[in-house]
């Protein structure tokens, strides 16, 4: 199974680049991408879940 965690977000995307959009692979790929980022935003606690992003702490700075 491809995922972000065995082969980097960056490698998903080299493999994205090598077979070309509009292919069924490319958006089974992009779907893994999101199930792997979604079930790491699951595992996170509720204080880890609910830390200000970097772009808020621009904005609060400012």
């Amino acid at each position: 199974m491809i995922d972000s965690t065995t082969h980097g977000v960056d490698g998903i995307r080299r493999i994205q680049r090598f077979i070309g959009p509009r292919t069924e692979a490319y958006t089974l790929l992009r779907g893994a991408m999101n199930a792997d980022a979604n079930a790491r935003l699951a595992a996170l606690t509720p204080r880890e879940a609910t830390r200000p992003t970097s772009a808020e702490y621009v904005a609060a700075a400012r």
